[in-house]
């Protein structure tokens, strides 16, 4: 699945799409490794908490190298936050 980020088109799994909709639905939410599994997995898989850290990870070396900077901060002890200063990717 492809995605534009300041004109420059990024390719992204399915995942990583889910995981990129999820933060941008729920941007200056902190959330934690649980609701994104919860959200973005379902419930009724079983997906370890590392899991999220490794989508994550390969979200950011997509979309922070394609804008040259960092979209989504890890809060330490809970999860992930997508901070919305405007300049945020849309899907």
């Amino acid at each position: 699945m492809d995605v534009t980020l300041d004109g420059s088109r990024v390719t992204l799994s399915r995942t990583e799409y889910l995981l990129l909709k999820y933060f941008i639905e729920h941007r200056n939410v902190v959330l934690s490794r649980e609701q994104i599994i919860n959200d973005v997995w379902g419930s009724e898989h079983y997906i370890d908490e590392n899991a999220v850290d490794v989508y994550v990870g390969y979200l950011r070396s997509k979309i922070d190298k394609a804008a040259g900077q960092e979209y989504i901060s890890t809060v330490r002890g809970t999860g992930y936050m997508m901070k919305d200063d405007g300049t945020a990717p849309a899907i």
